[in-house]
Formats: C-alpha cells, sequence, structure tokens
C-alpha cells in the first residue's frame, strides 16, 4: 500500500480541525487561535481556497460537515451551518454554556451531536443531540469529566464520548442511556484525555486514542458489547485519529508522520511523512484519499494501489 503526496499548501492559521465531505468535493479547517474566527473551505481534489467566512467567535476546536455536503458546521459555545457554495448562514445549535470541543452528524444527517468542555463552573460538560433541520435540541446527557472526542456509529443507534481522564463512555442514541464506561489506554491513574473515537464499520468496536504529559501510545479497542479493552493497536501511534473502512490513520507518536494500520492484522501499512507533524486529519469515505493539516500546511495524499 503506498499513498502519494498529492498537493500541498502553506495555511494562513494554525489547522486544530479538519473535515472532509462525504462526496468528497469540499475540505473544511479551523483554528483555535484567539486571532482566528474564520472557516476555511477548500477544493478537496486541488486544495484551492474557495472561501473564508466569518464566523463571529474564536476558539473553533471542532468542524463537520454534513453527509449531503452541503454544509459546514463550527462556532465556539455554539455551532451554525454555512453553506459550503455560498458561505450564507444556516441553522444554529445553541446552548452550551462551555466550548464545544467535539461535534459530528449522524449518519442519516437528521442529528448533529456536540460534546462540551472547560474548566470553568458551574460545569456543562455534556454530549446534546440536536435536530439538524431546525436546530432544537433534542436530549442531554451529562457527564462527570470534561469531554474531548465524540463519535457516532455507522449504523446510528450509538454515541460515544471521550473526556479529560482518559475515559470512553457509550450512550444509547434513541434514549440517552449510558451502556458502559471503561477506561482507555492505561492504568486507571494515568495521566491522559481522549484525543479521537471511533467506530469500526460493523459497530461493534469503538477505537479511543490518547495524549497526555506521559507516553499514552496506541489505540484502545473496546467491544461494544462487553464495555472491555480487548487489544491495544498501533504501538507507535499517539493523538490524532481517524478509522475509514478497515483503516486506522494516526499520527506518530515521535516523528512528523501519519501511520496507516491494517485493523485486522495490526500492521503498518503505510508511513505519511508530513509537515511539522500532525495537527489536523481527516479521510475519504473510500480511504483513498487523506488529508493532514499542521502548523503551518495542508496537504493531500492519494493511494495508488
Amino acid at each position: 500500500m503506498k499513498y502519494t503526496m498529492q498537493h500541498t499548501v502553506e495555511l494562513p492559521k494554525f489547522c486544530d480541525a479538519l473535515a472532509v465531505a462525504p462526496d468528497g468535493k469540499t475540505l473544511a479547517y479551523t483554528s483555535t487561535l484567539p486571532t482566528d474566527r474564520k472557516l476555511r473551505l477548500y477544493d478537496a481534489a486541488t486544495l484551492a481556497l474557495r472561501k473564508e467566512v466569518s464566523v463571529g467567535a474564536s476558539g473553533l476546536n471542532a468542524v463537520t460537515i454534513s453527509p449531503d455536503g452541503k454544509w459546514a458546521v463550527t462556532g465556539a459555545k455554539s455551532h451554525a451551518a454555512y453553506s459550503v457554495v455560498t458561505g450564507k448562514r444556516g441553522v444554529q445549535f445553541a446552548g452550551h454554556k462551555h466550548e464545544i470541543r467535539s461535534a459530528t452528524f449522524a449518519p442519516n444527517g437528521k442529528r448533529y451531536y456536540t460534546a462540551s468542555s472547560d474548566n470553568y463552573t458551574p460545569a456543562d460538560w455534556s454530549v446534546r443531540a440536536w435536530d439538524a433541520a431546525t436546530g432544537a435540541e433534542l436530549s442531554r446527557w451529562k457527564c462527570p469529566r470534561q469531554l474531548r472526542a465524540l463519535g457516532v456509529s455507522p449504523d446510528g443507534k450509538l454515541v460515544a464520548a471521550g473526556d479529560k481522564d482518559g475515559y470512553v463512555t457509550l450512550f444509547d442514541a434513541a434514549t440517552g442511556k449510558q451502556r458502559w464506561e471503561v477506561k482507555a489506554l492505561g492504568a486507571p491513574d494515568a495521566e491522559a484525555f481522549v484525543v479521537a473515537v471511533a467506530f469500526s464499520q460493523d459497530s461493534k468496536h469503538v477505537y479511543a486514542s490518547a495524549n497526555g504529559p506521559t507516553p499514552c501510545r496506541g489505540v484502545s479497542e473496546i467491544s461494544v458489547a462487553k464495555g472491555v479493552v480487548t487489544r491495544t493497536l498501533a504501538p507507535k501511534g499517539e493523538g490524532i485519529m481517524a478509522v475509514s473502512g478497515k483503516l486506522l490513520f494516526i499520527a506518530h507518536a515521535t516523528e512528523s508522520a501519519l501511520l496507516v494500520v491494517d485493523l485486522k492484522k495490526d500492521a503498518i501499512m503505510a508511513q505519511l511523512e508530513t509537515q511539522l507533524g500532525v495537527t489536523g486529519l481527516a479521510v475519504s469515505q473510500d480511504a483513498k484519499t487523506v488529508y493532514v493539516g499542521s502548523y503551518d500546511h495542508l496537504s493531500s495524499f492519494v493511494r495508488k494501489n
């Protein structure tokens, strides 16, 4: 398996969040820098900047694109949808008291999920489900810790949230009932926060990566049915992660590179050399194109075989 760099462009601001549309046409990125309050939209094929949209808030921790590819959604304490064609603002998702750290759509596009986190009190550490068409809050699940990562299963039935203390919690998407909570990567007292969570193609496993002051190498594979860590994958990886099909993509723990790992074999299939590390990551649905954001560059890699 070989990925070749196709395009690379300089970024005007540090990349913190990156998303590619399911149709593969649009790429969106945001930054948490206080001086930057913009959503930037790129042509996913060429990495040509198509539009800059003023959001009106700083600290844009998360960005996502709707399943139909028509809307890019971002914000700080509240999120709003912006047309990927005109930049016009659409529905707003407002109600969190703290910054939204992670967000995602349900696969059918009918729900939008957000997770909040900050050190302020009173705490608003919650996962919220919203009506994607109207912006109405549908349900709210409070958590005992600051939330950092969020994922929805491909069948739309489950929501997984990762938090500041390294735990992953699984919720039923329809009822909000908690199914289990498990410590990912390391002993219960290990200092690590979950950076990313993702589901397997068959919705039978949750994958969680972490980061922290001590090495938190690898990715925890957690059984959805049992709520236990079944194995640790990618021992050379740490931090930013994505899953697409049968492949896992994760930042190299010590090098400026991205690892491509076969989930079944737990074998490194490719290593993509990046610009000064990986700060943003998005992968096409067919896993043939990978987009990597760094401190000052955006690059695309295409699989040749």
